[in-house]
């Protein structure tokens, strides 16, 4: 969410005009649920009914963050991040980049390393108003 505004971006109404309002990167947190106690056929039902049930859930664009993000705990060892995020707000090119960072994030954490990420030169609306 801090890297990427696009993520923090919701959209209001002003003066008759659609705006798009970046939002501070702090707020975000990851939902996080245990359903290491129901058996494994029953874990993997509900983690497809919940990842079902999220992606039935509308984004109010004027409200909500354009990612929405919980971690499943299957066991101590085996967890599901659901990851939903809003058209608006991605294609299939910034899907495989949120992929591919989230990796190298997952990888660096997991090591004991700092974030490995380089801070990003520009963000989508500077691109979008040099494109305008």
């Amino acid at each position: 969410m801090a890297r990427h505004e696009s993520l923090r971006t919701v959209f209001r109404e002003v003066e008759g005009r659609v705006v798009q309002v970046i939002q501070e990167s702090s707020g975000f947190s990851l939902g996080e649920e245990d359903l290491s106690g129901l058996p494994p056929e029953e874990r993997e039902r509900e983690v497809r009914r919940r990842a079902l049930a999220d992606a039935r859930r509308p984004f109010d664009l004027s409200r909500d963050r354009m990612l929405r993000a919980s971690l499943l705990k299957l066991a101590d060892d085996e967890h599901v991040v659901l990851l939903n995020m809003h058209h608006i707000a991605s294609d299939g090119w910034s899907m495989g980049l949120l992929r591919r960072e989230l990796g190298a994030l997952y990888a660096a954490y997991r090591a004991g390393a700092e974030n490995p990420l380089p801070p990003l030169p520009v963000q989508y609306a500077d691109y979008a108003c040099w494109q305008r």
